[in-house]
């Protein structure tokens, strides 16, 4: 009897769209909708602005322009990355799966489920990692060096004026420390923006939710789960976002850019029993991404230090 060949499961162009959304959507700042999302930049995007003032006056017989535009942009260019990795079949038997599922035995050929199952695993962590790169992406750092995340672009590209005074965030001190970045964002026009929110670390929500159950919410006090809202602006958590940072701004001043529908997105998962006889998967994927501000006079921040 011939010996059946192991798999090899490939995706690319537009076959690959819906594995490298999968991918992405891991990522709790994007699965959730939080920030905007523009697809289809596999160069860069110019993010414009029009500004005009003295724009109105009396009619006249003639055309006479009046009145100053002033263009402004700040430009989205997405890095490409890849994804290599290996994974070991004995590590999935654990789970309720048949030899002949497992590619082990007379049939060598992995079966769909425990495909599937392995990509979920890998598309998990690499969500985490774009999760991590969007706010603390660090060209210049040692960690999740492709990109410069949020957090990075604000630090150099928010002025003084909107910055607070930078502190560890605490139970006894969060609702002082919103107060003060709110304070900072309803003096400024942007501030009545229908989609103002505040983006915050994990240990903010935490460290909010406990000030509320101190000061009695709704009289429960530490009974309960508490609402993620200050005075009215939803409070979103990134779990990517360095501890005790926070940011208010509008989800439409806050992008992410990539290319899901391109030739040159790939996906492919390849059982190495036919090259080399071991019991290794290998999984390799390639795509874009990048984060940009679209007006760093929109934005707050707050650090930690």
């Amino acid at each position: 009897m011939a010996t059946t060949l192991s798999l090899t499961t490939s995706y690319v162009g537009e076959a690959a769209t819906e594995m490298i959304n999968k991918m992405f959507f891991n990522a709790p700042t994007i699965r959730e909708g939080n920030i905007t999302i523009k697809d289809d930049v596999n160069k860069a995007w110019h993010i414009r602005r029009l500004a005009g003032s003295g724009l109105i006056a009396e009619p006249t017989c003639d055309f006479t322009p009046a009145g100053t535009v002033t263009i402004t942009e700040q430009i989205l260019t997405p890095a490409p990355f890849e994804v290599n990795t290996q994974l070991c079949k004995k590590d999935f038997k654990h789970v309720d799966w048949s030899s002949v599922r497992m590619g082990t035995g007379m049939n060598r050929t992995l079966s769909q489920d425990v495909v599937d199952a392995m990509i979920e695993e890998i598309m998990g962590h690499v969500g985490n990692e774009v999760e991590m790169s969007i706010w603390r992406g660090n060209t210049g750092g040692s960690v999740y060096t492709l990109i410069d995340g949020f957090l990075v672009k604000m630090a150099a590209g928010v002025a003084a004026g909107n910055k607070t005074t930078p502190a560890a965030v605490t139970a006894a001190l969060v609702v002082a420390q919103l107060g003060a970045m709110y304070d900072i964002a309803a003096a400024q026009a942007w501030f009545n923006a229908p989609d103002i929110a505040f983006w915050v670390a994990p240990n903010v929500a935490a460290a909010y939710k406990q000030a509320l159950a101190n000061q009695g919410y709704m009289d429960q006090y530490q009974a309960g789960d508490k609402p993620l809202n200050f005075v009215g602006v939803p409070i979103y958590v990134a779990p990517g976002m360095t501890a005790s940072n926070m940011v208010l701004s509008h989800k439409s001043n806050l992008y992410f850019g990539t290319e899901s529908v391109s030739n040159i997105n790939e996906v492919t998962l390849k059982d190495m029993h036919e090259v080399d006889l071991s019991d290794n998967v290998r999984f390799a994927a390639y795509a874009l991404m990048g984060v940009q501000v679209g007006w760093f006079e929109e934005v707050v921040l707050h650090t930690a230090s």
